[in-house]
């Protein structure tokens, strides 16, 4: 769980010091006595601080530069087929997935009916793979997609051709089709599945930091009061405002 842990950490130390940066910004510059005209970042400087957390974690997570973002889950397309089909299919690269595409089928054939397939990869480079495959009545059965063929294909996006030819008695017969369903997958590295769960985890522990985070920035930016001001400076400011208010009123005059 490398990669999960790994995100988990860049993430809670980006969000938590660009979060920190912020607060301590708002806190500094804000302005105080009577007369002072600060923000909203400057009056609700925890709050702030819990949003930019929030923000910071959701462009983290969106630009997928966490090693996290190389695990995708299962990779597979399914399909069915007449006698020929085209679809785009990526083969994504190591640690995540293995550089091997698997061919599974599942339907009903006749012990003397056979299917043949000719499944090719290509990209603009050309072809990365070009595979014949027999399927036969043991290879597939109703209710179960069953590994038929499996062969190594480069990391890359792939225009998947697949062309089938069925035979009855060993003789094919064009037009003719097969009730079967395809799906062609990738393999996942050992520990896949593992990663992305310990990732859903650590991301229900971050949400959950968010929640206590905005909680506390409620209770000390709306709910309670603000303390007192000190005599010293309460009367330093009624004096400033007395002054402020006879300048105005000599102004007038």
């Amino acid at each position: 769980m490398v990669a999960a842990v790994t995100s988990f950490l860049i993430g809670m130390i980006t969000a938590g010091v660009l979060s920190a940066i912020v607060v301590f910004f708002a806190y500094s510059t804000r302005e105080e006595g009577p007369f002072r005209n600060n923000s909203f970042i400057q009056r609700r400087p925890i709050l702030t601080g819990a949003f930019t957390y929030a923000l910071v974690w959701i462009v983290v997570v969106a630009s997928g530069v966490l090693p996290i973002a190389q695990y995708h889950g299962s990779n597979n397309h399914r399909f069915g087929l007449e006698t020929e089909d085209t679809y785009q299919f990526a083969v994504y690269p190591p640690p995540a997935y293995v550089n091997e595409v698997v061919l599974s089928a599942m339907g009903q054939l006749n012990s003397d009916d056979s299917v043949t397939l000719e499944i090719v990869f290509s990209n603009q480079s050309g072809q990365a793979a070009h595979e014949e495959i027999v399927i036969s009545s043991s290879d597939v059965m109703w209710g179960s997609m069953d590994e038929v063929f499996s062969f190594e294909v480069p990391s890359g996006t792939y225009e998947v051709s697949v062309t089938a030819m069925f035979y009855q008695n060993g003789i094919p017969t064009p037009g003719t089709t097969a009730m079967l369903t395809y799906e062609t997958s990738q393999r996942l590295a050992a520990g896949h599945m593992n990663e992305l769960l310990a990732w859903n985890v650590e991301l229900l522990v971050a949400v959950a930091v968010g929640i206590g985070y905005l909680l506390y920035a409620y209770v000390n930016d709306f709910s309670l009061q603000k303390p007192e001001l000190k005599e010293g400076k309460r009367e330093r400011y009624d004096r400033t405002y007395e002054e402020y208010r006879s300048y105005e009123e000599q102004k007038e005059d």
